[in-house]
């Protein structure tokens, strides 16, 4: 987490971080939460990748469990962009 100034004045570096690490960056405002800079998913990512990540995980973990499912949850982040708020629905 930084100040929105921060990552002004940081901007290429945080940029380049968030792609290198696949992290999203979260800004604050007044020490609260208000915008998130995420990595965009390149055109290899997708389907595919998340079949190949459960199948992985199975074989780790074969057993359900609570970080199973929130894996999954956080991988459905990545399967629907965000919505742009500049653009009419």
């Amino acid at each position: 987490m930084l100040t929105i100034e921060d990552a002004a004045r940081r901007l290429a570096d945080v940029v380049e971080q968030v792609q290198t690490k696949g992290e999203a960056a979260v800004l604050l405002k007044s020490g609260r939460p208000v915008a998130r800079i995420v990595p965009v998913a390149s055109a290899g990512q997708g389907a595919d990748d998340l079949i190949g990540f459960l199948a992985r995980w199975r074989l780790d973990y074969p057993e359900p469990d609570e970080e199973f499912s929130d894996a999954i949850q956080e991988s459905r982040q990545w399967l629907r962009p965000p919505r742009d708020p500049w653009e009419s629905s």
